[in-house]
């Protein structure tokens, strides 16, 4: 399994007034919205300021639509703004320009080469055995338990029928989401702090066909 069309983006020493700027991040997802052209896709703007980890404010904000998301994690306390995007091709050629634009930082990683351990926890993308909706939603009430994240909102979910639908978690760590696009399942785990795998390769079992994990923030110093 390799991330062709999974773009990841950790950016260091940023002035965290754009960080924490609602009115800039904004300007910054709807403009990412156009260019990806998601079309019906949802915007979410998550401002979190009072969670269990004080010094971890910052803003999340998030689109998702058919097999696609895109998402954006600022933790302005760390200077730093971690980005992902799904399911849409030459994500780095028509993405990087937007987001140097509006984070101001020569100082990023696109985590191509991570082979050292990360200090904002790992990325871990499956391709599954297919579940129904009902299973999904389920299954991300159990994973967040299992692997101990914080939901900062209820799942953003983009249903066509049983066998094509998107569904998007926001936690204070990052996101989980799941696409089902017919028969092809992928499972994405984005955290920003460490967590046990092995709980995710425990709860979904022989239904895993494939497996890929990114760790984040290997240059974070």
């Amino acid at each position: 399994m390799n991330s062709v069309n999974h773009f990841y983006f950790d950016g260091y020493d940023i002035d965290n007034e754009l960080l924490n700027d609602v009115e800039h991040i904004k300007a910054f997802i709807n403009e990412i919205n156009e260019v990806t052209e998601s079309g019906k896709g949802k915007v979410t703007l998550m401002p979190y300021f009072d969670g269990k980890i004080k010094r971890d404010g910052g803003i999340s904000c998030c689109i998702i639509a058919d097999n696609f998301h895109f998402t954006c994690h600022t933790f302005s306390f760390k200077n730093t703004v971690f980005i992902d995007c799904f399911g849409f091709d030459n994500c780095k050629e028509k993405l990087l320009p937007i987001i140097l634009k509006y984070y101001q930082t020569d100082n990023y990683d696109l985590c191509t080469d991570n082979i050292g351990p990360g200090k904002f926890g790992k990325h871990i993308i499956l391709s599954c055995s297919p579940m129904s909706y009902e299973e999904g939603l389920e299954t991300i009430k159990i994973l967040l338990a299992d692997i101990v994240m914080t939901p900062i909102r209820d799942v953003i979910t983009n249903y066509k029928d049983e066998s094509h639908f998107d569904l998007l978690q926001p936690i204070a760590e990052s996101h989980i989401s799941f696409h089902r696009n017919g028969e092809e399942m992928i499972v994405d785990i984005f955290s920003c702090k460490d967590f046990d795998e092995n709980k995710v390769y425990e709860l979904f079992g022989d239904s895993i066909k494939d497996k890929f994990a990114v760790n984040r923030g290997v240059y974070y110093k």
